[in-house]
């Protein structure tokens, strides 16, 4: 089910490390206000094509995401997969990080700032990012 779609904790901005922290009543806030907002971003007309086509899509989910997050077996699952996704986009910064003698890795100042913007991922930050990846 999620292998062909976008996961939702990413579309809709949740941390997938703090599922605990949401209740079905605040992911349902933020289900409606991103609802809204890409209800708006649909019909600009300074949108290029692809981008309207690509917020259509996430429109016609909207059901689907309200309908995931309410069944608790189905949102822990979509919140396992969104740890790894993340998981595995946290380790790009092995690559950015220096390995001690002692066999500790120190990550290079700014490339978790980096990542954290070019994965576009709202409510995740270079914390998390740096904790999956392991580095100090």
């Amino acid at each position: 089910m999620a292998s062909d779609r976008e996961n939702y904790c990413r579309l809709i901005g949740l941390n997938p490390l703090k599922e605990s922290t949401y209740t079905y009543d605040a992911i349902e806030k933020k289900i409606a206000a991103k609802e809204s907002k890409w209800l708006k971003e649909s019909k600009d007309k300074q949108n290029d094509l692809d981008r309207r086509f690509q917020i259509g899509e996430w429109l016609a989910m909207v059901p689907d995401m309200r309908q995931v997050m309410k069944d608790p077996l189905l949102r822990s699952k979509e919140f396992e997969d969104g740890k790894k996704i993340l998981r595995s986009k946290a380790s790009r910064l092995n690559r950015d990080s220096v390995t001690l003698y002692d066999g500790s890795r120190v990550l290079l100042p700014g490339t978790a700032e980096n990542l954290v913007k070019r994965l576009q991922w709202a409510g995740v930050n270079k914390e998390a990012l740096v904790s999956l990846a392991g580095i100090k």
